[in-house]
Parts: structure tokens; sequence; C-alpha cells
């Protein structure tokens, strides 16, 4: 039997419903974040509990719930008593603040566009109710992300909140919060429910994932806030559908990943200007550098990057130095004086080939694998993950390269083979205000999104990212976020969305806001437990893979199934 605990005493649709809870409950024992339902006289809504209160009232409504214990006979006289606007001395009590998130009426859901009446009843939701307004699993499309916040305190709603991953892909989505909150979990859960939609054949192209792995938890394992190992990343844990690689050698040594390395001449001036701001390049030489790269490119062809860096002898230098003064004054000539000493770190990193004779180049691999082959990419950086101009120089070399290669397909009439999803950590370096226009990023936001190559951008600081990039975003993860600027930046979209900020302050770990085209009707969840997680997706992995090769078996020896 559908328990009533609190009744509808006032609010609005633009303010969110008050409702008086009945005295047979304490606030004790209810949580905020929370889903309910309230049985209106037509229609059936579901809400979110946004704020408990402790307050004195003064509507007669309040009154009248007061002495109720969730069956009053007398219920309908109250309605038709609140609704004649009569009033009654102020009363104690505790309250709820609601915010009306759907309405479901003759089975179809649809978002709330309407309130119900005075007295209408909030109750405990079920499992068949979360099920009516979000759907169930399928595990092809639909995939469980986690489950809902019970009303109360000491119970648990055992049913799952389905995303469906083929709209998630679709669009630019964001993962955001603190340090500490999950990002990683969610971000790695995500990333394994489309590599298992992909096996069960739920797009109509296959996505491909593209991971800079900052710190090496999606391509080996995951840590906890300890910086324990806790389980496989969705790199380690499906690497047969991974081009796992490294820049750090030793890490790939250690763990076998393929090591990755960049001959300097596929370094370009855009890669540099890109990274100018990690590099502490002035504003002075940034501006410069294209014109300083094109005379050295006419004298040393493309060893430039080296003469730019001082790989050449006193003599030549000095006479790029002479030519730089001559053509664009003393100051140009002590900006890249002042540049080299920056530039010398890019000298020390072992995944930069300096070689003449060098030809590798990972960044081709890379791209061909994402835009031909059979698997998705992951770059775990090891010990350059918290080195900025590593990071940055490797992602916008590899995003230049594949926003060009993908534009040259589309411009020469080629669709793109497989849709490809590009998850960005720390994506404030690259979204920002004053680089969102510098970097390949920006452009592959704004240019192929529609051609079906996406941002996952995770970052703690969303009020950070350029409010453009922001604005491209189909669906948001939101962990807990504490600064006012970060909340009202990554609720951006929502229903009623300073009615949320109580709620994203008040999640706690692995507590997600979710909303979006993947869910259709917002919700907080507890993340799905991502060791056990990952522990049946592989089990489900294997048998997806196994009726692949059976199906295949079936075919070559004619009694395969026959596809519609």
């Amino acid at each position: 039997m559908e328990k009533i605990f609190a009744r509808i005493t006032g609010g609005s649709l633009s303010r969110g419903l008050e409702a008086h809870i009945l005295r047979s409950f304490s606030p004790e024992d209810i949580t905020n974040g929370s889903l309910v339902v309230v049985s209106g006289v037509k229609s059936k809504y579901l809400a979110l509990i946004s704020d408990l209160q402790l307050k004195s009232g003064s509507d007669i409504a309040v009154s009248l719930v007061r002495g109720e214990d969730g069956s009053s006979s007398e219920i309908r006289l109250a309605q038709e008593i609140a609704a004649a606007g009569l009033k009654s001395e102020g009363v104690l009590g505790a309250e709820l603040t609601l915010i009306p998130i759907a309405v479901c009426r003759d089975n179809v859901v649809e978002k709330a566009d309407n309130i119900p009446g005075l007295m209408s009843s909030v109750k405990f939701p079920s499992i068949s109710d979360i099920e009516s307004f979000y759907g169930r699993l399928d595990n092809k499309v639909r995939w469980g992300i986690g489950s809902p916040k019970s009303p109360l305190v000491d119970e648990k709603l055992d049913v799952f909140i389905p995303i469906n991953v083929d709209v998630l892909v679709r669009g630019c989505f964001g993962i955001f919060g603190k340090s500490g909150t999950g990002k990683t979990f969610l971000g790695n859960l995500l990333a394994t429910y489309i590599v298992l939609a992909n096996h069960a054949d739920a797009f109509e192209k296959k996505v491909k994932l593209l991971i800079l792995d900052m710190h090496s938890e999606y391509g080996l394992m995951v840590k906890d806030q300890l910086g324990e190992e806790f389980a496989e990343g969705v790199g380690l844990a499906f690497k047969n559908d991974f081009m796992r690689l490294s820049p750090d050698g030793m890490l790939s040594k250690e763990t076998g990943l393929d090591v990755f390395k960049l001959n300097y001449r596929v370094i370009t001036v855009q890669d540099l200007l890109a990274s100018g701001e990690a590099l502490g390049f002035t504003r002075t030489f940034m501006d410069l550098l294209p014109s300083i790269a094109s005379l050295l490119r006419n004298r040393f062809g493309d060893e430039w990057l080296r003469a730019l860096c001082g790989f050449v002898d006193e003599a030549e230098d000095d006479i790029v130095k002479k030519e730089v003064k001559d053509r664009y004054g003393l100051g140009a000539l002590m900006s890249l004086i002042a540049a080299r000493g920056r530039l010398s770190r890019l000298r020390d990193y072992e995944f930069i080939d300096w070689s003449e004779d060098g030809i590798v180049d990972s960044a081709s691999d890379v791209i061909n694998e994402l835009l031909e082959g059979d698997r998705s990419v992951v770059i775990s950086f090891g010990r350059y993950g918290d080195d900025r101009v590593a990071y940055m120089l490797i992602a916008n070399i590899i995003a230049r390269r594949l926003w060009r290669s993908c534009i040259n397909r589309i411009m020469s009439g080629k669709k793109l083979k497989y849709r490809v999803v590009f998850f960005l950590e720390e994506a404030h370096k690259f979204l920002g205000p004053d680089v969102y226009y510098m970097t390949p990023f920006g452009n592959i936001a704004r240019e192929l999104r529609k051609r079906g190559v996406v941002l996952c951008i995770i970052d703690q600081r969303p009020s950070q990212i350029f409010e453009d990039a922001r604005a491209m975003l189909w669906n948001s993860f939101v962990m807990c976020l504490t600064e006012a600027s970060d909340i009202e930046a990554a609720s951006k979209g929502l229903p009623l969305s300073k009615l949320f900020k109580p709620v994203i302050e008040g999640l706690r770990r692995r507590e997600a806001l979710i909303f979006g085209e993947a869910i259709t009707i917002p919700s907080v969840v507890t993340v799905r437990d991502y060791r056990l997680a990952i522990s049946e997706a592989k089990e489900f992995y294997k048998k997806l893979i196994k009726s692949v090769e059976v199906e295949k078996l079936g075919e070559m020896y004619g009694y395969g199934r026959i596809k519609k």
C-alpha cells in the first residue's frame, strides 16, 4: 500500500511546492534530494525534495494536515476548506520544498507544466513508480547508472535509473564535481556502457572512445580516495577493444602499454599557441610566433622547431637572432630568448623524438585507429599526468589531427565511419574563455558535434568553461559542488535551477544529479558501485562476445539466425 507522509499546502510552479510532513513522521526521517510521488486528482507527479524546513504556517491547509495520520476520511472536506482560502492561527510543523519535475497523464510522461492541488498526497515512490517515469533497463540501449535516493533515511530503493547511451553519444556531455566526488568512477562506468552497447548492436553506427587519461585510471586501475588500486579501468577490463598507450616510458614497460611517441616535425605552430599559456609564453611572443616560425621555416625547412628551441650551431643561431631583430625589433628578439628558456623543457620529454631521422608518429596511429580501425583509444599519461605542458601539448596535437582528418573527409564527400566520444579531463584548460577559439577542442565542439564527434568534458570548475561550450552540452552529470558560480554554471538548462542549489551542495560522494536528453527527467542517483558494476559488465561482455562468435559460426555453416 502506498504510504502518504506529507500533503501539499502551497507553492507554485516557478518557486516549487510546499508540503507539510504528517505528524507520524519526523524531518529526521526524510532525505534531501530524494524523489517523491504526488497524487493529484487527475494526474500523478514526480517531484524532488530540494529543502527541509521547520516553520510556522498560517494557512488553514496546514492546520488540517496537522491532525492527519495519512488515512483521514475527512481529507476531501479539508481540500474544500483549503480551496476556499480560509485562514487559521499559526501552527508549528516541518515542511518540504518540492521541485515538480514530471507529470504522468494517461500513462504519458511529460515535463511538469502544472501543479497538483492543495492537500494532494505526497508518497514514497515504489519501484513501479520509478519505472513508469524513467523506463526499464534493457541492457542494450538503456543501462543502469545508479539508484534514486529514497525519501526515508534508512531505506534504499532497489531499482536502477536507466541512461540511454544511444542518446548520450549523439551530443556533448559533461561530468562536473569537486575532487574526490567520484567523477572517474562515473566516467569509467559510462565508457563501459558504451563498450557494451557497441557489442549489443545498440548503435546505428559503432562508437569509438578517445580517452585522455590524466591519472591512468581508465587504461589501468581505478584508485580509491587513499590512492589504493580499487578496480580495473575500462581500458584494462576490455583491453581487446582498446589501443592503450602511454608517453611515460617507465609506465609502458611496467604495464605493457604501447609507447606514445611524437616526432618533433609533427608539432605545429598552432599546437604551441594552444599550449602557450601552459608554456608561459608572453602575449608578445604568441603574436610574433607565426611570423618567427615562417622565417625559420624558410631557412631550415621542417627543422624549424629545432631552430626555435636553439638546436642549431652557434653561428646559425646568431644569424637567426639578427634576422629576428632586424625584421621585428629588439623586443621580438628578447621575447624569443625568453621563450627559449620555456621551450627547453620540451627537450626533456621522452615522448618527443628529436632525432633528425625519426619517423615515429603515434598521433597518426591514434587517428587512423579511431577513424578506420576496430579499437577505441586510451592514452594513460603516467608521470606526465600532472605536467600541464605535456598533457596540453599531447591533447592539442591529437585533437587538431582528429579535427583536420574529419574535416578533410567531410569536405571530400565522405561520411565518418564511426562516432567518436572524446573524454577530456581538466576541460577548462582547453575550453576556457581565453583559449576556446585557440584550441582545436573549440573547433570540435562547434563543427563536428553534428557529424558524430562529441566531447565528454570532465572538470572540477564548470564556471571556468566558456559559456558557448557549456551551451552545447546535451547531458550533464553534476556531483557535489560548493562554489556558487560553479553550481550556477553546472545547473544551466535545469528547470527551476535555483531550487537545485541546496541539492547540489548536499550531494555525497558517488551521488550525482543527472539531467538532459539521455534521461529526460532529472534525478539524483547514487552511482552504481563501480567494482561490482565492472565485474558484472565483464561477465555480460563475455556473453555478448560468445553470442557473436556462435552467430558467425552459424552463418558460416548455414544455420545462423536471419537478421531482420
